[in-house]
């Protein structure tokens, strides 16, 4: 009734925008949650032989966070950061106690979690299947980080990566399409072009791109 009624209706996901749409509304628009660029310096290149992964956000039992651990136990070659809490902190904490290359930051202010992300080399969205998610937030500060993407989703985030050249996708809860994923952005300058590829992406999600389409949205409706 609300949708029907409605004179705008803002969706943060062209998949959500769908959704309201089938509901009633008539009038409907996308514009994702905008980030600000340029609080993610573009990291400069790392020294290293190990691929160094990083998951920043909730630790709850819809991410595929168990798959990643199967990974990380199989590739002790590769090490990742955990920043973060959540319900399933304590039982992730304790699959993860035997895996020396896999470490858990806990909850980080944004200055920490810049540095978290200027210390890796891939930022990972892991989700479990059938999730609804469609763009989350940390997909903006990977890509505005200058951070290839690996995701489990299969929407409109891979559709994005995979068109800029930003990331890969695998199948959520199957470790050896992670492996796969992660093996294939092993080779750093594969990792260097997608890496300017992100950031490029990341411009379309700048909070000044996106308020400005805010604005535009709302003052059609003034002046139509």
């Amino acid at each position: 009734r609300n949708l029907r009624a409605t004179s705008l209706a803002i969706a943060v996901a062209e998949t959500y925008r769908v959704l309201l749409e089938r509901e009633g509304a008539q009038n409907t628009v996308t514009i994702p949650i905008g980030i600000d660029v340029d609080a993610f310096a573009p990291r400069e290149k790392r020294d290293g032989d190990r691929i160094a992964l990083v998951y920043a956000g909730s630790l709850g039992e819809h991410y595929d966070l168990d798959t990643l651990l199967d990974v990380l136990a199989a590739m002790p070659e590769v090490r990742l950061t955990i920043a973060g809490r959540g319900p399933a902190e304590e039982r992730l904490r304790g699959r993860a106690a035997s895996l020396p290359n896999v470490t858990f930051a806990g909850a980080v202010d944004a200055a920490k979690l810049s540095q978290l992300y200027a210390a890796a080399d891939i930022g990972l969205a892991p989700y479990r299947a059938g999730s609804t998610v469609a763009l989350p937030t940390k997909l903006f500060d990977y890509l505005a980080a200058a951070l290839p993407v690996i995701t489990s989703l299969d929407s409109e985030v891979s559709m994005l990566i995979e068109e800029a050249g930003a990331g890969v996708r695998y199948e959520a809860g199957d470790a050896a399409s992670l492996r796969t994923a992660i093996v294939a952005l092993s080779d750093p300058a594969r990792r260097g072009l997608m890496a300017t590829a992100a950031r490029v992406l990341a411009m379309r999600f700048d909070a000044r791109v996106l308020y400005a389409q805010f604005a535009d949205a709302i003052e059609a409706l003034v002046h139509p």
